[in-house]
């Protein structure tokens, strides 16, 4: 049984939480190396947060397979790679199954390659993602565990989507939504958690220090 990780960061879960091991995608799918999760240099202090946990990072993989899916707890989708195609119907079906089954899957988007996004979301009802014309700090605007005590986001590349059904908005930036969460809080019946992020970039070393990142 997989156990809804403590999520460092703005991901900030009340629980006692058991560790966890992270998933991501490899250089396929992610379009810079440094921001691969698992080695990538612009997520070295992400990385240590979750070491701090007890935390583990996989090894990346280049697709949503059963065989990957479950030996990560968590994963975390980075920066769509701008020539990837979207993820095939196959892949969805391994992702919706993985999340009904506990798994915690991540969607930091951006404004490239917003296809692929939209194709990480579809199982979940959630897109489709466009570029927000404004990278002004993103505010928060409900009660939820994880953004008590933050009121700011900061980022320079935001996409926004049109939330799927079951989710709950927690932060916002003048073009639309910029987070929100689907768990049993909010009425998400899968079974595990989905989280959009609207950009990337505000979990990496240039910017985890900026706002309340």
């Amino acid at each position: 049984m997989r156990h809804f990780p403590l999520l460092s960061l703005l991901l900030l879960i009340p629980s006692a939480a058991s560790a966890a091991v992270w998933g991501g995608f490899d250089a396929s799918r992610v379009n810079y190396s440094g921001g691969i999760i698992a080695t990538g240099d612009n997520h070295d202090t992400f990385r240590d947060r979750l070491a701090l946990q007890g935390d583990t990072v996989a090894a990346p993989t280049g697709l949503f397979s059963p065989a990957y899916l479950n030996t990560v707890d968590v994963f975390y989708t980075s920066l769509a790679n701008s020539s990837a195609s979207p993820i095939s119907s196959g892949e969805q079906l391994a992702l919706s199954n993985w999340v009904a089954a506990g798994g915690v899957f991540i969607i930091s988007a951006d404004i490239f390659n917003e296809q692929l996004y939209n194709s990480y979301g579809a199982a979940f009802g959630i897109g489709p993602f466009v570029d927000s014309a404004s990278s002004v700090p993103a505010t928060t605007n409900n009660s939820h565990p994880l953004i008590s005590g933050i009121s700011t986001l900061g980022g320079v590349t935001h996409s926004v989507w049109t939330s799927g059904p079951n989710g709950l908005v927690l932060a916002t930036n003048p073009g639309g939504t910029f987070v929100d969460v689907y768990d049993a809080s909010t009425g998400f019946t899968s079974g595990g958690a989905v989280l959009v992020l609207g950009d990337h970039n505000f979990l990496t070393d240039s910017f985890i220090g900026s706002n309340q990142n």
